[in-house]
């Protein structure tokens, strides 16, 4: 079996998150650079992965505002 990319993991670690804070639908996340340093990863993996979740409804990137948790529940 193919090892996740970096984005996958990155996916992975933020519904990990997610969960840890008991965060709900609405709350923020941290910003793209605070998860590039959370995570140790570059932008474009974590923005892949943030686009991923947005596909999903598990975030919901707000433009000018921010990344907020998303309507569906993990």
């Amino acid at each position: 079996m193919a090892r996740p990319t970096m984005a996958q993991d990155i996916e992975r670690r933020i519904k990990e998150l997610i969960l840890d804070r008991a965060l709900g639908p609405g709350d923020p996340l941290p910003t793209e650079p605070e998860l590039m340093e959370l995570f140790a990863a570059g932008r474009v993996s974590v923005r892949e992965a943030l686009k991923a979740l947005q596909a999903m409804n598990v975030v919901e990137i707000r433009r000018g505002f921010g990344t907020f948790v998303g309507s569906l529940s993990l």
